[in-house]
């Protein structure tokens, strides 16, 4: 008997902030940040990632997406520069200030 399997490539995009149909602010950001889509996005959760300067993940949760914006809570981060990553259909990456 022999078994076959096939490889299947998998292709992410990923995008920063500029290129994605995203607008993101207050940036800064004190209590919350928010993300909003600027197109319909398939999905009602988005994956979201916040890493601080050194690479710590700081932050890790799906959050619900409601009426194609985000709300994310920073209120308990440290005043620094991090690095948000949204993961839904496309994967975006901004640098984001908390005060």
């Amino acid at each position: 008997d022999h078994i076959v399997m096939n490889d299947i490539a998998l292709q992410t995009t990923t995008l920063s902030a500029s290129q994605a149909p995203v607008h993101i602010y207050p940036n800064p950001a004190t209590d919350l940040l928010y993300v909003q889509y600027q197109q319909p996005v398939q999905s009602s959760f988005i994956q979201v990632h916040l890493y601080d300067a050194a690479g710590r993940v700081c932050l890790s949760k799906e959050l619900p997406l409601q009426q194609n914006r985000l709300q994310i809570p920073v209120h308990d981060l440290a005043p620094g520069v991090y690095l948000l990553e949204l993961n839904g259909a496309q994967v975006i990456r901004s640098t984001v200030l908390k005060n």
